[in-house]
């Protein structure tokens, strides 16, 4: 509170042009409004929060419920997350992939960088997603996803097969 009420007498004794920057000044978030946001999606107290929290190992948010929190975000504090890439900072929903016995999921090939309430403020102030990720090659083409669904469609024609056995 007490940054409005400097920004209040510092726009009071500037040119329009200082005052209006100023103004803009006064909008952008900070980190205890990124707090109460994730407090409320998290249902985790204020008081468990610093600056370098790891939002996702820290309090136990994977899978869908990550990519629900970061488009909630994005809606709630009006960030482009079109450079945001899930699999550093996460892994996908489930526990057990026959396929990433055999092809690595894009987040296995990566390392991960934690998401971070300082990482939600400065996005939130800058409009955009503001992490930078290292140089990486991850193939659009997933065989382990692929392995996954044939071995559904073989296992229904096993359980189809057995069936058709006992009529």
């Amino acid at each position: 509170m007490a940054l409005f009420a400097l920004i209040a007498t510092l726009a009071q004794n500037t040119t329009p042009q200082t005052a209006a920057a100023l103004s803009v000044i006064a909008l952008m978030p900070e980190i205890d409004s990124i707090y109460s946001f994730l407090s409320e999606q998290l249902g985790v107290p204020l008081d468990k929060f610093s600056e370098t929290s790891d939002i996702f190992q820290e309090f136990g948010v994977a899978g869908d419920d990550c990519s629900e929190l970061v488009e909630y975000f994005s809606e709630k504090f009006s960030v482009d997350m079109s450079s945001y890439l899930w699999y550093f900072h996460h892994e996908e929903e489930g526990v057990f992939s026959l396929g990433g016995l055999f092809f690595s999921p894009p987040s296995a090939r990566v390392d991960r960088i934690p998401v971070t309430p300082k990482f939600f403020l400065e996005s939130a102030n800058k409009g955009k997603w503001c992490v930078q990720y290292p140089d990486h090659q991850i193939s659009e083409n997933r065989y382990d996803i692929a392995i996954n669904r044939a071995s559904i469609i073989l296992f229904a024609f096993i359980v189809l097969g057995i069936w058709l056995c006992t009529l």
